[in-house]
């Protein structure tokens, strides 16, 4: 069932509100209690996260928060084969990644 993204106060509470990830959702499912209880935003103050595995899909690489970034984007399926220059920065940068195209 699709509902709208935020509750009337403003708080989101849909499965896309904790979700980090490139594509468009077409419908945003009310979470549960339950998982709204329990959930836990990865935190802005810790170290940078790269994640994969998931095969998003995106015009170009981007980062998802300043510091997560993710790298699978499907060159199987026509997207890239992507990586990311990592210097030792908290604030991560769309600037470091380096991509190829599966056509290349």
């Amino acid at each position: 069932m699709c509902i709208p993204k935020c509750e009337p106060t403003g708080e989101c509470r849909t499965y896309r509100s904790y979700a980090l990830q490139s594509d468009e959702l077409l419908c945003d499912m009310k979470s549960r209690d339950a998982v709204v209880k329990v959930a836990v935003q990865y935190p802005a103050s810790a170290k940078p996260v790269f994640v994969g595995h998931y095969w998003l899909s995106a015009k170009r690489p981007a980062i998802l928060t300043d510091n997560v970034a993710y790298l699978n984007l499907s060159v199987a399926k026509g997207g890239f084969l992507c990586a990311y220059r990592w210097h030792g920065e908290q604030k991560l940068s769309n600037d470091n990644f380096m991509w190829v195209s599966e056509q290349q």
